[in-house]
């Protein structure tokens, strides 16, 4: 009788092979109060055997009619899968194509958009522009208007005399040269 480590050594098969062969009785033996297994050699040695006589029985016969349908059934179960991982990839390809569409699309708008923004920037600016050389020449218009008035006004009280006119031909001379000659 073996140990499950003595029969691991003697036939070469793995602890999980000969456990579940033990569990499944295909491969007989002890199990002691210790939880521990005893194993017959010769039952060991005919179960280590087995799948090589099996395989050299099919290379001589062919393979048995079992393990040809079985074969049969568990090709069909690929093929059937291959398809549906083949529909997978398909569907996914057909999402990425989809998004990537999406992301050229939502790409141009914020282009168009900057390029917009950008414009409208350059628009502001020259509108500002504009409105600061709008004011400075109404500026220079109101003065000019108030300068001729005041002129007109030293004019006209020069004039009559009422203002001595020295000083005011000088100031109204001043504000012609200033604003009222263009």
């Amino acid at each position: 009788m073996l140990t499950l480590s003595q029969a691991i050594k003697q036939s070469g098969l793995t602890r999980t092979v000969i456990s579940k062969a033990i569990k499944s009785g295909r491969l007989p033996a002890t199990k002691l109060k210790s939880g521990a297994y005893q194993i017959d050699a010769a039952a060991l040695k005919a179960f280590a055997k087995a799948p090589q006589e099996r395989r050299k029985s099919e290379r001589e016969n062919g393979p048995s009619q079992a393990a040809v349908s079985a074969l049969e059934t568990e090709n069909r179960a690929l093929k059937r899968q291959v398809n549906l991982l083949k529909q997978q990839v398909a569907d996914l390809q057909l999402d990425r194509d989809r998004w990537a569409r999406q992301a050229e699309q939502a790409n141009h708008q914020a282009r168009q958009r900057a390029r917009h923004a950008h414009q409208v920037s350059k628009d502001l600016a020259e509108l500002r522009k504009d409105a600061l050389m709008e004011a400075r020449e109404a500026a220079e218009a109101a003065a000019s208007m108030a300068a001729q008035h005041a002129a007109g006004s030293l004019r006209q009280h020069a004039g009559d005399g009422s203002w001595p006119s020295q000083p005011l031909r000088a100031a109204n001379s001043d504000l012609l040269a200033r604003f009222g000659r263009r």
